[in-house]
């Protein structure tokens, strides 16, 4: 059987949802329902299984970098260099490795975490309760649910009882929803169809009838999992930029080749000889080791994010993080706890210390008790008490937990209960006590402020008291109590009369302790903090003030003002909004791709099943452990801690990344650069060659080794939160970094030049020419390192053992670089000689020289940063 999917059920009578679906209070037909689920199939939302080991290995081959280092294996193959073939392949092989276990790790990790629907449910056919697996429910069933039930269908409400369900999954609303059975306004939102439930919500107090309305890819779940799966990926900032980075270099190598080929061949060399040199220079300048460091970079990072209680699901997203500017945050469990509690109780005009231990607390406690007992149950497994029911009245009992001893509930012996339910919207309870009959009553205070005994000055008041505290976010209840009863023995709600009001008690999904410091701390950082919820505007306003986000009335944009406007009119005006109250999932996406449209890097946490669209939408989606499958699945990064420091935390580790992945890049391509710029410039010349190929590949063999690597491990530098997030359209190497790499290759190129040029005219010794020149330029390879390392400080106050590794890797890098004058096979194979003492001198002098030139142009930059950043 087929039922269109939008007609509003909810606003049709019990007996017309009956008749569109063939079917009845005993449910279907066990045939019937046979043939439904042939028809239509299982009830199942097709779930992503987890990367295949295969593809996550060839993923790691399709990256631009690794691509150029295969392609100058193939070329050093093809010429028999097999020194460099067993280097590149090397560089390949621990890129490869290290990339594909970090992923392997994240995407095992993330279904450990998921929990899946539950597997059997009980259903009524043909009059009897049978227990089928959830797959197998079909439209049309009655399905019987219970407090504690994840529910696994769409389904109008045919009978309830005290029945209750926790939406905040689907909706972001934080406090559970009273549902009934009744026909409700057709217009009305999901969060306001208080007769429909929806597949992976969870009842969490009393039981009801339910006739199933949809299955599947049919249910709300199912059409928010329909909507992620048509948003494509697209590439982080970082995959872009670096492909396009590829891409010039490849350009490059390529007219690098052909500029020594043709150049070296009109100046009259061997063409033979021309064509391998060319070549060894090209595949000398890719810097084979940029592929590994960029990897270990990023597997360093996910690393020490996931120290901080955070999953990074893929290495890319773990730079990601330090480009972003705006953070949507979702209120209900991000920036609070996610549990109801007390906060406010208010008697008469006073506020009472929930702490105290005045009198006034004892009987609001005692009322709270008696009225909610109930819901205090023994655990079939654990045999422990355990409380069962809505977030309020786990949170009212809770808060009589320290007040119980002093209440003396024993004494009171209970007549009869009145439930809540939606319409009356109280519960209430009698007994007797001392020879009296007493109510104890509790709910809303628009109902029991109708049956209170009070004068129209007082009612007034108490409703103006019941404003002021609904204002500032607080979900209020009224206490009341009635005394000397008539008697009964079943309480009904016209006794509920002539009540005298006891207070107000107040309650709220309250803020984590550290949200208010992780707020300040992103404001800090330049970041844009915007609140996203579910809930009403007054509570969401409440909650953006105390954490200190920005809560001013033309701060707040709700869903239906939204509707009203174009995505044009959203994009100029978005940066006027930080709360978004009353949203759906449609709503969250526009709202991030309004940012996104002017630029902006956006992440967004959340951890509800109507979160999942804009996860996947956003340059970083942020899912909560304890949040749901379909979240978690779909976000590049999970806390699992709960916290929304970690964001902070993450964002600040993604920010050394980007940092790091410059230095490496940085300091790679200006070696390469001094390198090209010499043996082109002799060439040019008709100079014979400053320096061997060979000579070339035992010094990149040395910079891209170790202390690269060691590169990677650099903390993050002070002050990297101080700045605002760095524009996403910024490329890697931006107008500093390039000057930094070509003030470094024409000042090495400028020194040796010229001291080569004197060398030539007053030495016939060209090995002995070259052998300086061999070292010269692994000296200044070791030593520049130390420069790169800090961006913000210079070499001179910088901490020399903060990187120990770094240190070690450049002892290890002076002794690879003496190692062949040590062994003659190894002198002889780069036709080295001996230098003299003066010589050594003048060495350490040149790379003293050029390491005080490049503090000097550091500081420069650094004093227009820090001008700019006092100007913003």
């Amino acid at each position: 059987m087929e039922v269109k999917n939008q007609i509003s059920w909810h606003a049709q009578s019990k007996k017309d949802v009956f008749e569109a679906f063939s079917s009845s209070k005993k449910g279907l037909l066990v045939k019937e329902a046979e043939r439904r689920l042939r028809e239509n199939g299982v009830n199942e939302i097709p779930k992503q299984p987890p990367r295949a080991v295969f593809s996550i290995f060839i993923q790691q081959f399709m990256s631009p970098f690794m691509l150029i280092l295969i392609f100058a294996a193939i070329v050093s193959l093809f010429l028999k260099e097999f020194f460099d073939v067993i280097v590149i392949s090397l560089a390949v092989t621990l890129n490869v490795v290290l990339g594909f276990f970090q992923e392997y790790k994240a995407d095992r990790s993330l279904h450990a975490l998921q929990a899946y629907l539950p597997q059997t449910v009980n259903v009524k056919r043909e009059g009897k309760i049978h227990e089928i697996s959830a797959s197998q429910i079909v439209v049309g069933d009655i399905l019987l649910l219970a407090a504690g039930e994840k529910i696994t269908a769409d389904g109008r409400v045919i009978d309830a009882q005290t029945f209750s369900v926790d939406e905040s999954a689907l909706t972001g609303e934080s406090s559970a929803v009273k549902k009934h059975s009744e026909a409700v306004a057709s217009e009305l939102a999901i969060a306001d169809q208080k007769n429909m439930v929806f597949a992976g919500t969870v009842v969490v107090g009393g039981h009801a009838q339910i006739l199933v309305t949809a299955i599947g890819l049919h249910t709300e779940i199912g059409k928010i999992s329909q909507l992620v799966s048509e948003i494509e990926d697209e590439d982080t900032p970082l995959q872009a930029q670096l492909g396009r980075f590829a891409s010039i270099l490849g350009l490059a190598v390529l007219a690098l080749a052909g500029i020594i080929f043709i150049g070296g061949s009109l100046a009259g060399f061997n063409i033979a000889e021309m064509f391998y040199l060319s070549v060894a220079i090209a595949v000398s300048s890719v810097p084979e080791g940029m592929a590994v460091s960029l990897t270990v970079i990023l597997a360093i990072g996910m690393q020490r994010i996931l120290k901080k209680k955070a999953l990074v699901r893929k290495l890319v997203s773990a730079e990601t993080l330090g480009s972003v500017s705006v953070i949507c945050m979702d209120k209900t469990g991000t920036l609070t706890t996610g549990q109801m509690e007390v906060s406010e109780i208010r008697v008469g005009n006073d506020i009472v210390p929930i702490g105290s231990n005045d009198q006034k607390l004892y009987e609001i406690g005692r009322a709270i008790l008696t009225t909610n007992a109930s819901i205090l149950e023994i655990d079939d497994k654990t045999h422990k008490e355990v409380l069962k029911g809505s977030p309020t009245e786990i949170a009212l009992r809770r808060y009589t937990e320290r007040l119980e001893p002093n209440l003396e509930c024993d004494k009171y012996t209970l007549i009869s209960e009145l439930p809540f339910d939606s319409i009356k919207k109280y519960s209430a309870s009698s007994f007797t006590f001392k020879k009296h009959r007493i109510l104890y009553a509790v709910g809303a205070p628009e109902m029991l402020l109708a049956k209170a005994d009070v004068s129209d000055k007082e009612r007034q008041q108490l409703l103006k008291t019941f404003e002021e505290m609904t204002a500032s976010g607080l979900r209020v209840l009224l206490v009341a109590k009635a005394e000397e009863m008539p008697e009964h023995k079943e309480l009904t709600d016209s006794l509920v009369n002539d009540l005298k009001v006891i207070g107000f008690v107040g309650l709220k999904d309250p803020i984590r302790k550290e949200t208010n410091a992780t707020i300040a701390k992103a404001k800090k950082a330049g970041l844009r903090v915007v609140m996203i919820t579910g809930d009403h505007p007054q509570t969401a306003r409440a909650i953006a003030l105390e954490a200190g986000i920005e809560a001013g009335a033309q701060a707040i944009l709700t869903g239906a003002e939204l509707d009203e406007m174009n995505d044009e009119d959203l994009k100029k005006r978005v940066d006027q909004f930080y709360i978004y109250a009353r949203v759906a999932p449609k709503h969250k996406l526009r709202i991030i791709r309004a940012w996104q449209s002017r630029g902006k890097s956006v992440a967004m946490t959340g951890d509800g099943v109507n979160d999942a669209p804009a996860l996947k939408a956003s340059d970083i989606g942020i899912a909560l452990g304890s949040g749901t499958a379909v979240a978690k699945e779909t976000a590049d990064m999970i806390l699992l801690d709960n916290n929304v420091k970690t964001i902070i935390d993450a964002i600040y580790e993604g920010r050394t990344i980007f940092d790091n992945i410059r230095k490496m890049m940085v300091y790679f391509l200006s070696d390469s650069f001094s390198e090209i710029i010499l043996v082109v410039g002799a060439l040019a010349l008709s100079l014979p060659l400053p320096i061997l190929p060979a000579q070339i590949l035992w010094i990149n063999l040395i910079a891209d080794g170790l202390p690269s690597v060691a590169l990677t491990f650099e903390p993050g530098e002070d002050g990297i939160m101080d700045e605002p997030p760095r524009p996403k359209s910024e490329p890697i190497l931006n107008s500093e970094m390039k000057i930094l790499i070509f003030l470094v290759g024409m000042l090495t190129d400028f020194l040796l030049f010229g001291i080569y040029f004197y060398l030539l005219h007053h030495s016939t010794n060209i090995e002995e020419i070259r052998t300086f020149i061999f070292l010269t330029l692994g000296l200044d390879s070791l030593i520049y390192i130390f420069a790169v390392r800090k961006f913000r400080r210079s070499i001179f106050t910088s901490h020399p053992f903060e990187n120990r590794l770094l240190v070690a890797s450049v002892v290890l890098g002076f002794v690879m670089l003496f190692i062949p004058f040590s062994i003659p096979m190894l002198r002889d194979l780069f036709k080295l000689t001996q230098l003299s003492t003066q010589e050594w001198v003048i060495l350490f002098g040149l790379a003293f020289v050029q390491l005080i030139i490049i503090e000097i142009v550091k500081e420069i930059y650094n004093l227009k940063r820090l001008k700019k950043m006092s100007v913003v």
